[in-house]
């Protein structure tokens, strides 16, 4: 038998239980389960039509020879070359701006919005900025006697206009992140800097940029999970074109799991996704600890 105090804890501890078993559910239900039976489908030839036939390692030994893959990941590769650096320095950037003006709290919640706008909205807008013929960008180009490029539709230019739209639309979330972090800078530090003699490069190269590290840790990791996970903006404005320059992993998997209905196959690229998401990850976080400070001491 359960004294008072046991059956008291005994029911505290039950109706906890209860309280996250919808969460458990959830997670059981809509994360672990797919995760563990995409494992099993890479291994199988599988679509919804009945197809189901076990082929070990074929599909990762045809992964290996998919030319469109390598592709993707190299389109990938560019295109995180293009969006974190840039997306970096523009966060950084407006935060700073924004750091010490009155107007601060309305300028944020502006520049948010994007982060808050449907994704697909986001896309439909920018492709219409960016058409050749009627578009706002090469209208406005016009004005000044300069022939604006079919920015979406030649393989020099489409990339790096959906990776513009990335970073712009970006800049609401990473502002506010650096702009905690400014705020959270000792004023201490910046005012001995300047009573030193330093200029305001000097204090944000020698003061501010080391504090902002930990921030910027955190900037990279996100770019670096994020940039083989990017597909309603490609797919909303280029469909993976022209071409394939604009393929990404994400496209790259839907076109084989709901275009071509080869669900054995999209798993197995996931699965390779995630073992590159993990690795970079990992020596991301490896090298975090020779440049990233948390104070100066």
């Amino acid at each position: 038998m359960l004294g008072r105090t046991s059956r008291r804890r005994f029911y505290e501890n039950l109706s906890g239980w209860l309280f996250i078993a919808p969460l458990w559910l959830w997670v059981l239900a809509f994360t672990a389960y797919p995760l563990v039976d995409s494992l099993r489908l890479s291994f199988r030839k599988w679509n919804p039509l009945g197809l189901d036939e076990y082929v070990g390692l074929a599909n990762y030994q045809e992964l290996a020879g998919d030319w469109v893959f390598w592709l993707a990941y190299k389109n990938a590769l560019y295109y995180a070359l293009l969006t974190i650096p840039a997306g970096l320095i523009w966060g950084v950037a407006v935060a700073l701006a924004l750091q010490n003006i009155r107007w601060r709290a309305f300028l944020r919640a502006l520049y948010f919005m994007p982060t808050v706008t449907s994704s697909v909205a986001i896309a439909i807008f920018w492709a219409l900025i960016f058409q050749v013929d009627y578009g706002l960008l090469n209208n406005f180009l016009g004005f000044f006697g300069v022939e604006g490029p079919n920015w979406l539709g030649h393989t020099s230019w489409a990339l790096p206009s959906v990776s513009l739209v990335v970073v712009w639309m970006g800049t609401g979330y990473w502002m506010v992140i650096f702009l905690a972090a400014l705020l959270d800078i000792p004023q201490d530090y910046i005012d001995a800097a300047k009573v030193d003699g330093a200029s305001f490069w000097q204090g944000f190269r020698y003061v501010t940029l080391p504090l902002l590290t930990p921030s910027i840790f955190f900037y990279i990791t996100s770019g670096l999970i994020t940039v083989w996970l990017q597909f309603e903006i490609v797919y909303v404005m280029t469909s993976g074109g022209p071409a394939n320059s604009t393929l990404m992993p994400a496209v790259h998997l839907y076109t084989e799991a709901w275009s071509r209905l080869r669900m054995g196959y999209a798993s197995s690229i996931a699965w390779v996704m995630a073992v590159i998401i993990f690795a970079l990850t990992a020596i991301h976080f490896f090298l975090a600890r020779k440049w990233v400070h948390y104070d100066f001491r």
